[in-house]
């Protein structure tokens, strides 16, 4: 019989929502947690980061992998790749896996990318 756990099922506003309201000193952790039925441990956690970092990426990560670039390296990708697309270097699916690689390894990232080939994988 498979045992019946609540891993994972909190939504992603709700957590917003809770995390504004206690950075806004509206409401407890508790009281958050309880109202918006997301974990106190983990809404703790995220207000934390938030108070660090000043960012902080929310989601329910169920697994071994984290992303490796924060909200603000994807925009600076992005910006990149625009610039490059307006002056007409057509840059292929390849290219941006190795700029991807490249940049985990010059901002010295734990990264499980393949050495050999010097480049992302494709998700």
């Amino acid at each position: 019989m498979e045992e019946k756990t609540e891993t994972g099922e909190w939504s992603t506003i709700s957590m917003k929502t809770a995390i504004d309201k206690v950075l806004s000193k509206e409401m407890s952790y508790k009281k958050a947690a309880s109202k918006y039925r997301v974990p106190q441990t983990t809404l703790e956690r995220y207000v934390k980061k938030i108070k660090e970092d000043g960012e902080g990426t929310i989601g329910v990560s169920l697994g071994p992998k984290k992303p490796l670039f924060t909200t603000k390296e994807k925009d600076e990708i992005v910006a990149y790749l625009k610039h490059m697309e307006e002056r007409l270097f057509g840059l292929t699916t390849l290219d941006l896996r190795r700029l991807a690689y490249q940049l985990v390894v010059r901002n010295g990232k734990a990264h499980n990318f393949n050495t050999d080939e010097q480049m992302s994988g494709v998700d």
